[in-house]
């Protein structure tokens, strides 16, 4: 039976469609997802107005300093910061004498007034953007607050009162993010080229498209770049660039697509913003095919990917199309299409090597929580996504295929994340969690105009426990219109455990899984086949699969069990960052995605052989295939 591809081209669907009995299979058919754009542009936690609001990530280094310096001795209440550094004739050492005066005195003690500088700016983050404010000093509250814009004279009254300085600070929330806010856009570095944030997007059952920050020559954002499929032999990587000073990113750009459609996996192809050369093409077509042998695509694994080779060799390598009489190579210009499968024994086995040149034009908004979570090193959110692509298709007509889309991203800088399994103790994150659900329903052959797309978004909070002792990781999402999510993953292995409850609350049960009101999958991050007549999720390849059939009378056309199955993946991505190994903050994403065949007569199996006495193939039973999937994205403060 023909598989399906499971690339996911930046997108949350990954092309998942009934398939059939034994080995599992489907058919072709990319439908589009949407999740509802659920952001507000008075929310906080959004910031569209310029670049400096693009995402709240940012270097805590002073860039400017020599600027700060001016600042600093300009401001009244801040002329000491600066005893006991000696900086004549350019030299930045404390006399020993100044060291104990100023340790004395209680004075700022650092090596050189850039120091001093980096310390007062790490001073004003800790108390003013962190709240760390337990252990603060009346000295360190006082020079935050002095740096962010208050005067001394607002500060008299308090000067060395503790307790009255703590309660300043909680009352001027508004001023000090405007104070603060100026310090970073005018003295702090803007430095992303360290930040990778991850999509819920997958290629086969890795987790691996990815956006990148493009920076202009004053480090301000001007561009992101796209990553999909990354480190894999069809990674394709693009650039939108900034427009204006809005978090809308666009590009228009030509793809050149390579594939094969085959009657064994479809949906096999490389992609390019140039044109590749014969030699080109076959390596990296062979490569592809080479990355899905391990993968379980194909059921004969040797033989199909041999005949795959010849093929790409017949059209692109020069082997002479003869010496495979058992097949019937074509070339052919046009995108994936479907190939018969059904080929009996003796006839030749249809492949066609396809090309399709096409014009992508993509514009994006990126829609950020990281202020609203006060997070420093890493940002999570929502792409809101529209492309169109552009083409000749298979009848020789102009075609516009348009997507709309919400896609979940998560993830920060790379030098400030911290290995899962270097945590050392137990830990508990707050914070808030978005995202949404999509149900895309169409026929069996992808037939869009009869397609059905339905979405509800999320918003809801979202808890993180660590617990160093059992080495797991726990994310619990709770929403006012879906199920409670709760989903578990041991840090030194990729499986996970999904539990959802509370179903009953959903108004509509088409956004439940399976229509139950609770629905726990095992090891929902690794990709799988579910048995498609349970009501439970039952691994079809699990021993408790071949039981089920029986005990419940699921038997084929001939009597025997039948394995109808269905595809089911899922991942969980957490970033955990924070200075010096100590985590402060951590972002991440849920994704899980099922497609379910079934009968849009809504027969039993029994009831439509009853009917349609000639039928064999059991496409014609499962004509119907409904994908489900939640896509949720979060990020929260450790306790």
């Amino acid at each position: 039976m023909k598989k399906i591809s499971l690339i996911a081209a930046l997108t949350i669907s990954t092309m998942l469609s009934a398939c059939g009995g034994g080995g599992g299979g489907g058919h072709s058919f990319v439908p589009p997802t949407t999740i509802p754009d659920i952001t507000d542009p008075d929310n906080p936690g959004t910031s569209t107005e310029n670049k400096e609001k693009l995402t709240e990530m940012k270097s805590r280094l002073v860039s400017d300093s020599d600027a700060f310096t001016q600042l600093v001795k300009a401001t009244d209440g801040l002329d000491d910061v600066y005893d006991g550094v000696n900086t004549q004739q350019g030299l930045m050492l404390m006399s020993t004498m100044a060291l104990t005066s100023s340790r004395a005195n209680d004075k700022n003690i650092c090596k050189s007034e850039r120091d001093c500088n980096q310390q007062l700016f790490d001073n004003m983050v800790k108390i003013l953007v962190d709240q760390d404010l337990e252990s603060a000093t009346p000295k360190e509250i006082r020079e935050a607050l002095l740096l962010a814009g208050f005067s001394k004279t607002e500060l008299a009254g308090m000067w060395d009162d503790i307790n009255g300085l703590k309660k300043f600070v909680k009352e001027h929330p508004e001023r000090i993010e405007t104070g603060v806010d100026n310090i970073y856009n005018n003295y702090a570095n803007l430095t992303m080229e360290n930040a990778e944030l991850r999509l819920a997007a997958l290629h086969e059952s890795e987790q691996d498209a990815k956006i990148q920050f493009t920076l202009d020559e004053n480090d301000e954002i001007d561009g992101i770049t796209l990553t999909q499929n990354a480190d894999k032999v069809d990674e394709l990587a693009y650039t939108l660039a900034r427009d204006g000073g809005e978090n809308k990113f666009d590009i228009t750009t030509p793809i050149y697509r390579y594939g094969i459609n085959s009657p064994y996996y479809s949906g096999i192809y490389i992609e390019s913003l140039t044109p590749l050369s014969n030699d080109e093409i076959q390596k990296r077509l062979n490569n592809r095919v080479d990355e899905l042998a391990p993968t379980g695509v194909f059921d004969d694994v040797d033989k199909e990917v041999q005949d795959l080779k010849d093929a790409i060799a017949i059209i692109y390598g020069g082997k002479d199309k003869n010496d495979r009489s058992d097949m019937e190579v074509t070339q052919v210009t046009g995108d994936v299409r479907e190939i018969d499968y059904n080929y009996q024994p003796g006839e030749l086995i249809p492949i066609e090597l396809f090309e399709l040149n096409y014009t992508k034009t993509e514009t994006t908004d990126y829609q950020s929580y990281a202020k609203e979570m006060k997070l420093a090193y890493s940002d999570f959110g929502l792409l809101n996504r529209t492309s169109d692509k552009k083409y000749t298709n298979n009848d020789g007509k102009e075609q516009t295929d348009t997507v709309k889309e919400t896609i979940v991203f998560a993830g920060g800088y790379k030098d400030k994340e911290i290995a899962a399994k270097d945590l050392a103790e137990n830990m508990t994150f707050e914070g808030r969690a978005v995202g949404g659900v999509n149900v895309i329903e169409t026929d069996n052959h992808g037939d869009i105009d009869n397609a059905i797309n339905k979405n509800l978004g999320l918003d809801g909070n979202a808890t993180l426990v660590f617990d160093e002792n059992s080495g797991t990781q726990t994310v619990t999402a709770k929403f006012d219109n879906w199920y409670d999510v709760t989903a578990e993953t041991d840090v030194n292995s990729k499986t996970g455990k999904l539990t959802l409850t509370n179903g009953d609350k959903i108004t509509d049960a088409d956004f439940k899984f399976r229509g139950q009101d609770t629905y726990t999958v095992e090891d929902f991050t690794t990709a799988k086949q579910l048995l498609s007549e349970a009501k439970e999720p039952i691994d079809a390849n699990s021993p408790d699969a071949e039981q089920y059939l029986k005990d419940n009378d699921i038997l084929d056309y001939y009597g025997n069990p039948e394995k109808h199955n269905d595809p089911a993946f899922g991942a969980m991505e957490i970033g955990y960052y924070g200075d010096d190994g100590t985590p402060k903050e951590t972002t991440g994403y849920i994704f899980y995605e099922e497609a379910r065949g079934f009968n849009s007569e809504r027969l039993t199996q029994e009831e439509f052989m009853k009917k349609y006495p000639d039928t064999k193939d059991l496409d014609d039973y499962y004509d119907r295939v409904r994908n489900t999937s939640v896509n949720i994205g979060f990020g929260a403060i450790k306790k």
